[in-house]
């Protein structure tokens, strides 16, 4: 009996093991899913640089302009920040260490995600006043 016992335990404590490999490797991939989801969005931040950039000669409120810039670069230099500090520990490290890592990694990711997404959305609305009004006066 405490042969099948022991037997039972082994074939738990694989299975157990081979779980968490599996937790290690899904979270893993959830966050470069979600930075591969990300990273071609950086076009579209650095075509805000330059909306900003026509905006500010049609006459918009330089203020503004440079307070969006500032958005911009913050963006930017998140998911650069994001990208250098990214270290997948290696596989001595603790399997919940490495579940802590890649949790708070998503965290941070979803961050960079959303400023970028924001950014992008309220450059887009404030230079779209001014690159419409500027299109509109060369047609007429």
């Amino acid at each position: 009996m405490l042969k099948y016992i022991g037997i039972l335990g082994c074939f738990l404590l694989i299975i157990s093991c081979k779980s968490n490999e599996n937790k290690v490797q899904d979270l893993h991939t959830e966050v470069m899913e979600i930075h591969d989801e990300v990273m071609p969005k950086m076009t579209n931040l650095h075509s805000s640089r330059k909306e900003l950039e026509i905006a500010l000669k049609q006459g918009a409120d330089s203020t503004k302009v440079f307070e969006l810039l500032e958005k911009v670069d913050a963006a930017d230099e998140g998911m650069m920040v994001w990208m250098d500090e990214f270290d997948m520990p290696d596989s001595t490290v603790d399997e919940a260490i490495v579940l802590d890592y890649l949790q708070s990694e998503k965290v941070r990711i979803l961050k960079v995600k959303s400023d970028i997404e924001n950014c992008v959305a309220s450059v887009s609305e404030f230079a779209a006043k001014y690159i419409t009004i500027s299109l509109d006066s060369l047609r007429q």
